[in-house]
């Protein structure tokens, strides 16, 4: 299924409630979606239909929210580190937070080794200090935990 299929129902939705400089765009299997909307509770109608669509918060746009809302939380950042999901545009969500991050394994819903690729690849970001996973290491496709947890502890500097 394409992006813009999966989303129609938040496209039309943005389309009838009047946003304003409504802009709909794919780039790199990522589906951006912008604009103005005029008031807050048209905004919450269609976080609604986005989260109706996309409940487990898989997207890069969805753990920023995430992460703007936890970094206002408590008199103080001190001591405080971020768990994200591993999501498709994850040096995007790096850029929107300083706190120092581990990421989640989730229940992988690809192939080992795109699992642990993306795992990889955020690793080399900055703020990202190492892996908080479970299902993914005790239950591996192949049934091999050793290696999986070799592999994952090979990922972490």
């Amino acid at each position: 299924m394409a992006l813009q299929d999966k989303y129609k129902e938040l496209t039309d939705a943005a389309t009838a409630a009047g946003i304003s400089d409504l802009q709909v765009r794919e780039q790199d299997n990522v589906l951006y979606i912008d604009g103005d909307a005029p008031t807050p509770e048209v905004k919450d109608k269609l976080w609604s239909i986005y989260e109706k669509i996309d409940p487990d918060f898989r997207s890069a746009d969805a753990v920023i929210k995430s992460v703007g809302v936890c970094s206002a939380l408590g008199r103080t950042s001190a001591y405080t580190w971020m768990k994200l999901p591993v999501v498709p545009d994850m040096e995007r969500v790096m850029d929107s937070t300083t706190f120092p991050t581990l990421l989640l394994g989730g229940d992988p819903d690809t192939s080992p080794e795109e699992t642990f690729a993306s795992w990889r690849a955020a690793l080399q970001l900055p703020s990202v200090r190492g892996l908080v996973v479970g299902r993914t290491l005790l239950y591996p496709d192949d049934d091999d935990v050793a290696g999986a947890v070799d592999t994952a502890a090979a990922l972490v500097r």
